[in-house]
């Protein structure tokens, strides 16, 4: 949250320029894309093991993401207004209006799927199916905002967010 922040007020989203970005996207993929690529064949390798798995995610592929997530951010930054008008830039652009309910919503769901306290399914389930309930949840995560905001004008959370925020008028 801190880093988009710092990112809005550096201008990262209106004065960059298109070379700027395009180096970011770039420099960003490819260098932190390559030791989590390095990473994932080690693991892979090895068996996936969990105190390596948890070393990974916890500390290790930090930097490595954050340079990912910077690069895919520039190169949102940039296609965003050819793809605007499109189906799809008008399904993630929804989905940014809606990113709490989003957040919270998906966490709530795959808990109530994986853990204990819901279905249970996290220990079951083979690992090759979990990317179904990946690329499930980030159907619904696009889809259901552009119902929903056609009908309230704002997600549910973010709703109650601006009322318990805001002062009353």
């Amino acid at each position: 949250m801190l880093l988009g922040m710092a990112m809005v007020r550096g201008g990262f989203f209106t004065d960059w320029t298109r070379p700027q970005l395009a180096m970011l996207a770039g420099s960003g993929i490819v260098i932190g894309g390559v030791p989590t690529v390095l990473a994932i064949r080690w693991l892979e390798g090895h068996g996936w093991p969990p105190q390596a798995m948890f070393l990974a995610i916890e500390d290790g592929m930090a930097l490595p993401h954050l340079l990912m997530a910077l690069g895919y951010a520039a190169l949102l930054v940039l296609i965003f207004p050819t793809v605007r008008q499109w189906r799809i830039g008008k399904a993630l652009a929804a989905a940014g209006r809606c990113a709490f309910s989003n957040y919270l919503g998906t966490t709530v769901l795959m808990t109530a799927i994986f853990s204990g306290w819901g279905l249970g399914l996290g220990p079951e389930l083979p690992r090759v199916w979990l990317p179904a309930f990946v690329l499930l949840g980030w159907a619904a995560m696009v889809l259901w905002p552009q119902w929903w905001l056609r009908r309230f004008g704002q997600g549910p959370l973010e709703r109650l967010w601006r009322r318990l925020a805001l002062p009353a008028r």
